[in-house]
């Protein structure tokens, strides 16, 4: 996918899910799952960020967990990079490759909003 059809797709989750912006930062808690090669975490209630300031920046969302360390699963989603999807309005999946470990290779990250 396109970056600026995944800051679509990511600007799509915030609307269709009422996110508050603050000075192009949105944060809110999810439930998150991440799934890799080796390593899987389910349905993780986790506080998350997203981050459209700077220039050429199509979008960075952050995940906030002391149980995710970065060497085993990925925290941190480009939009410029990473291919993010809005599903039927009711989640985000993102999935790309882990960049810290090669080792794991691909990713899917799923995200529900808790309003």
């Amino acid at each position: 996918m396109n970056p600026m059809d995944n800051t679509h797709q990511l600007k799509k989750f915030i609307e269709v899910n009422k996110l508050m912006y603050n000075n192009n930062v949105v944060n809110f808690i999810g439930i998150i799952t991440i799934n890799t090669k080796y390593n899987k975490i389910s349905k993780k209630e986790i506080p998350i960020m997203i981050n459209f300031n700077g220039f050429d920046n199509n979008g960075v969302l952050e995940v906030f967990d002391d149980d995710i360390v970065p060497e085993i699963f990925p925290s941190k989603f480009n939009a410029k990079y990473d291919s993010f999807e809005n599903i039927n309005d009711i989640y985000l999946k993102i999935t790309g490759f882990h960049k810290i470990n090669p080792n794991i290779s691909n990713y899917e990250v799923t995200i529900v909003p808790i309003k």
